[in-house]
């Protein structure tokens, strides 16, 4: 498994595609499907990352990422099939999973000094017999950082899920905020969904909360939707497009 390291700096507005920055990294050996990457992120930068490696052919990947003082980072991971939802909100295609069964990302975030922020943001939406294995741990080590865990995923005809959120705060993270936020769409009851949302606290001075809810599509506003005139893969696409906004 290849490891590479990426040092970022400044401030970035536009998102930062992983398979673009890898790409010819990655394409010396087509042969790896899996990949270790650590992000450094400077003292006040703001970074945007979006992990698309799934396009480069990439399916398992261990991010971890060290965060330096009055730092951001962002990060967007999308996997969608596009049998449940073709289009995103902003009418661009989602990466397509389809050929892929199992999808792994272990991110393993280092909010090393005070002042830093991550913001985890992941999407899934698995066709049927697909697999997602999500494990996210945010390390609060320093005062006034502030971090967020945000999974939405939705779950077709025998697919599996295994959600593990961790997020920590040492003694020295005082004034620090954390959030956690979990939620599952079940499209068919043969899915099996195992989330485990965690909190590590050693100080009272922090601001901590964490959630995990899952469940059904709604049948009466799909009913509704289609007396409004959308077909039922209409609506039940619209429903799950507003679902992982």
């Amino acid at each position: 498994m290849k490891t590479l390291a990426l040092t970022f700096s400044g401030q970035n507005q536009e998102p930062i595609s992983l398979a673009t920055k890898l790409q010819k990294i990655i394409m010396e050996d087509t042969s790896e499907n899996s990949i270790n990457i650590h992000l450094i992120i400077k003292k006040n930068s703001t970074i945007i990352i979006k992990d698309d490696l799934i396009s480069v052919g990439i399916h398992a990947c261990n991010i971890t990422a060290t965060l330096h003082k009055n730092s951001t980072l962002f990060l967007e991971a999308r996997f969608l099939c596009p049998s449940l939802i073709k289009k995103t909100e902003c009418g661009c295609c989602h990466l397509a999973i389809d050929n892929h069964h199992n999808v792994v990302r272990n991110l393993s975030f280092d909010l090393r000094e005070p002042g830093a922020r991550v913001n985890s943001c992941i999407r899934f939406a698995g066709g049927k017999n697909r697999t997602f294995n999500l494990n996210v741990i945010h390390n609060h080590n320093a005062e006034g950082t502030h971090s967020i865990i945000s999974t939405k995923n939705v779950l077709d005809e025998n697919s599996q899920l295994t959600c593990s959120l961790l997020t920590t705060a040492k003694a020295e993270a005082k004034n620090s905020t954390t959030n956690q936020v979990n939620k599952n769409l079940v499209l068919d009851r043969n899915v099996k969904i195992n989330t485990s949302p965690n909190l590590k606290i050693e100080t009272n001075v922090v601001k901590c909360s964490h959630s995990s809810a899952t469940s059904p599509l709604e049948k009466e506003i799909l009913f509704y939707l289609q007396s409004r005139g959308l077909s039922q893969e209409q609506a039940k696409e619209s429903l799950i497009s507003a679902y992982l906004v």
